[in-house]
């Protein structure tokens, strides 16, 4: 490590949350099967960074193509299909957070709190590492799989979201507990 992350390190230890990261909420609307499929090819693709890794939920992920048929099939099976199908998140990792943590335990956090935050809906989480530096996609069906309810984006409900992986720990050694704080930005993605 050097001597820049060493005081990077030293003044985030004495924030009350251990760890920053930046929680992009991709505001592109996805209204259908084509820009699901889309999006989802972007996120397979070896070329863009995609590590290989791959975890879902309600979804088997044999190829793009698969997980775009199921997800578009539970919003026209619930009558959902006329609006925005699938949200795309991206959160992004400074290097000494990844050094410091690890990238498996990054991404058990995550999963953790996706089964927590959406127990009954379609998602996938894909790692990509470029230029030495990891992000995760995060594409969700916005379709209830079992009821069919939306999800209701409305107020500070990425915020919230945001805050809520925040307060889920990750645990670094047996006894220690560290926690990431997620600054929420939204934009466009450039490739869509």
């Amino acid at each position: 490590m050097n001597g820049c992350n060493k005081k990077r390190m030293n003044y985030i230890k004495n924030w009350r949350f251990d760890f920053m990261a930046i929680f992009k909420v991709i505001n592109n609307d996805y209204p259908d099967y084509n820009s699901v499929e889309h999006l989802i090819s972007y996120v397979l693709d070896g070329a863009n960074g995609f590590t290989g890794q791959l975890y879902s939920q309600h979804i088997y992920p044999l190829n793009s193509f698969a997980i775009t048929r199921q997800m578009c099939y539970v919003s026209r099976f619930f009558g959902k299909d006329n609006r925005r199908l699938v949200r795309h998140i991206v959160i992004a990792y400074e290097d000494y957070l990844q050094e410091y943590i690890g990238v498996q335990n990054l991404l058990k956090n995550i999963w953790e709190c996706m089964l927590m935050y959406f127990p009954q809906n379609q998602w996938i989480i894909a790692p990509h590492e470029k230029d030495e530096r990891i992000h995760v996609h995060i594409v969700y069906n916005l379709t209830n799989f079992y009821d069919g309810k939306q999800i209701n984006e409305s107020g500070g409900f990425f915020t919230q979201l945001a805050y809520g992986f925040s307060c889920h720990g990750i645990m670094v050694k047996p006894d220690k507990m560290k926690h990431i704080k997620y600054n929420v930005i939204y934009g466009k993605h450039p490739k869509f």
